[in-house]
């Protein structure tokens, strides 16, 4: 009987979904006899769409990492599916700084939502801020990425087709609720959204349709400040390169002290965990 997989992910500026079809390319290669369905949920209108998880032998979930966790809209939907006992796994891109809590987060979401998680990973890609003016994993994932991506997925596939298997444990980092609260909220606070500042465009509508969030209206070119998460997907994804974002380059020591910004990159390496 043929297996099926569901490869599900967000991912604002595409990092995430570079990886989600390297991992798909490779599975394929691992089972032939093997369905994949890839659900691209960063659209807010695609998160109101039911995924029938049941239906699955297994899945994984890619997530980009923003202020040390899954972003809050990607958590809020995971809250929303009931696992079933199904395995899966989850990988996250991130701009090699600091990935916090990420792991155990997720970890206890999907158990409180019945999936049995198996591994996980983070790969390192290009800083989402670059797009400002930093300068943070240029040409990240390198060989060495794809290397450990390669281990990732087939250390992976092994658990999720085995009938014996092991659930992850992943240890706590004691990082209060407080704090992670307190950082993603600072984000939004110190960096201003995009904005078209009057500039003309095409009204091509790819901004407003491509928000996570359901933030950004094509017409006016503006921002709803408070649902905006500071992706710079509409910034990144615009054809017109209408819209405008203010020099990043002016947080980057703030930033700085909170992470691993201004290490040697060539010590920060893709992990995964099994």
């Amino acid at each position: 009987m043929k297996k099926k997989t569901a490869l599900t992910y967000f991912s604002p500026t595409g990092n995430t979904a570079k990886m989600a079809r390297y991992i798909k390319k490779k599975l394929i290669n691992f089972e032939k006899n093997l369905q994949i369905d890839e659900y691209d949920i960063t659209p807010h209108s695609k998160r109101q769409e039911k995924i029938k998880i049941e239906q699955y032998d297994s899945c994984f979930f890619g997530f980009p990492i923003y202020a040390w966790r899954a972003p809050k809209i990607a958590r809020d939907w995971l809250r929303t599916l009931e696992g079933n006992g199904i395995k899966c796994s989850v990988f996250f891109t991130y701009g090699g700084v600091d990935p916090g809590a990420a792991h155990y987060n997720i970890q206890q979401i999907l158990n409180a939502q019945n999936f049995n998680l198996v591994s996980t990973a983070e790969f390192v890609c290009e800083h989402t801020y670059n797009c400002g003016g930093w300068n943070v994993m240029i040409n990240r994932p390198n060989k060495l990425d794809f290397k450990i991506a390669d281990e990732y997925i087939k250390e992976t596939w092994k658990r999720l087709k085995s009938e014996v298997y092991e659930i992850i444990q992943i240890e706590n980092p004691k990082i209060s609720e407080r704090i992670l609260f307190r950082l993603e909220n600072d984000v939004k606070r110190v960096m201003e959204p995009p904005s078209r500042r009057g500039a003309d465009c095409s009204l091509c509508e790819a901004c407003e349709s491509r928000c996570p969030a359901n933030a950004m209206s094509f017409e006016t070119g503006d921002v709803d400040t408070d649902l905006c998460i500071r992706c710079y997907s509409c910034f990144i994804n615009c054809p017109d390169k209408a819209l405008k974002i203010n020099d990043l380059n002016s947080i980057y020591q703030l930033f700085s002290k909170l992470e691993r910004l201004g290490v040697d990159e060539s010590t920060v390496y893709s992990k995964y965990y099994i």
